[in-house]
């Protein structure tokens, strides 16, 4: 796709956006480490959301150490509704155990001190740390131009026709930077993700779709398909289902007759034998008093 093309469907995008949202800025100052923790509950979900999952997260624990020894199914319910509740919780206790392990305490304060590629390369290498909140921490505490993505704004920028489907798998939007401005980037981005959140929450709702296609009228075949339906098994013809059911009878009737006649052979088997005359018996030959006599020894 040509630059230029690409800078003009940002440009709409962003122009149509703030028609349909209000653009939102964080209204508490939050650390570093808090923003980073913070953005793992604001991927594909809403601010709303985010900000409540984020402070039930706060308030449920004593201290992040608290948080980072606990289970993640116990995290996850204190997170459950956002999108994806299990991944959070992985994601935001990975996250502490490998800051703690690498520093031993919670303050990464002193990064804002370095050079904002070297933190965020720092930060990259951390577990459970993904682009999205690298790209919220370079925008919200390091002072730097970073537009964060997550997996539902990259498909909006697919669905509005800023990227391939290509790039989309790469997780980039080539010259998103370039062609938004860095005083704008904070309004951009949070608009950016409110849609996002929507076609997240809602892939197929009509008010979304509305404003997708407002933004590229051509959209309608890179919006999310429904999954195919399992086709019903076809009814038989008249002619078909009175053939089977005639083939059904026949077949029911050769059982229960070849049943009869079965049961009457054995029955006329049963009665022959009951009146067969009774087999002679062999006589038993008696021996004679003279041959018993000459059998007897002397005396």
């Amino acid at each position: 796709m040509a630059t230029s093309n690409r800078a003009a469907i940002i440009a709409k995008t962003h122009k149509i956006l703030k028609r349909h949202y209000k653009p939102l800025a964080p209204t508490v100052e939050r650390s570093l480490l808090e923003n980073l923790l913070y953005a793992a509950c604001l991927q594909n979900a809403s601010f709303d959301k985010a900000n409540a999952a984020f402070e039930r997260v706060q308030n449920s624990f004593f201290d992040w150490n608290e948080v980072r020894v606990t289970t993640v199914s116990e995290l996850a319910e204190v997170v459950r509704d956002l999108p994806g509740p299990t991944k959070t919780a992985s994601d935001i206790k990975g996250t502490l155990q490998s800051i703690f392990e690498s520093t031993y305490s919670f303050d990464l304060e002193a990064m804002k001190k370095q050079n904002i590629g070297q933190t965020a390369k720092q930060l990259q290498g951390y577990t459970g740390v993904s682009d999205f909140a690298v790209g919220y921490v370079t925008q919200h505490s390091l002072g730097g131009h970073a537009i964060p993505l997550d997996k539902s704004t990259l498909d909006v920028m697919y669905i509005v026709g800023a990227i391939s489907d290509a790039e989309r798998d790469k997780k980039v939007v080539p010259g998103l930077e370039r062609a938004v401005q860095k005083k704008k980037g904070i309004e951009f981005a949070s608009l950016l993700h409110q849609i996002g959140a929507d076609l997240c929450a809602s892939p197929f709702s009509t008010e979304t779709r509305a404003i997708l296609l407002e933004i590229a009228p051509d959209a309608q075949s890179r919006f999310p398909k429904r999954g195919k339906r399992k086709s019903a098994k076809p009814r038989d013809s008249k002619a078909t289902a009175a053939k089977r059911k005639s083939t059904e009878s026949k077949s029911g009737a050769e059982k229960i007759a070849s049943k009869h006649s079965t049961s009457a052979k054995k029955k006329t088997e049963s009665v022959g034998k009951s009146n067969a005359p009774p087999a002679k018996k062999s006589p038993v030959k008696k021996k004679s008093p003279t041959k018993q006599l000459a059998k007897r020894k002397p005396r």
